[in-house]
């Protein structure tokens, strides 16, 4: 039987750190984006929607 398919030991630590490196840098990831601080001045109202499609003209709302 061949020994290619044998994992060693430094293909094992390797193996960790960049799963390890990977998980870090997605936790980095998440946590700059949930805890971003910046405000945005936006305001939302109730209403209708025309969209005017040539030739044709489609309403969405109530």
């Amino acid at each position: 039987m061949s020994n290619e398919s044998e994992i060693t030991r430094r293909k094992l630590l390797a193996s960790v750190a960049v799963v390890g490196a990977g998980s870090a840098l997605g936790g980095a990831g998440t946590h700059a984006a949930l805890s971003d601080r910046e405000e945005a001045t936006a305001s939302f109202q109730a209403g209708r929607v025309i969209l005017k499609v040539s030739p044709e003209t489609q309403e969405f709302g109530p």
